[in-house]
């Protein structure tokens, strides 16, 4: 694991050798969820995905 120079992303990388990044700024991860979505979270996905979480609108 480590730690892109602005500590905004994580880097990991599997027993299989492949590379993942984990974003780690908050606007940045609503960003990438919201373009990979294509909309914001509904309230069965908000309520499995972030429990005890008040929902907010990300995508808007």
């Amino acid at each position: 694991m480590a730690f892109s120079a602005d500590g905004g992303t994580l880097y990991s990388v599997t027993g299989e050798g492949v590379v993942r990044r984990h974003l780690l700024d908050e606007g940045r991860v609503a960003a990438a969820v919201c373009a990979r979505a294509g909309r914001t979270m509904t309230s069965r996905e908000w309520q499995l995905h972030l429990p005890g979480i008040q929902r907010f609108e990300m995508c808007g």
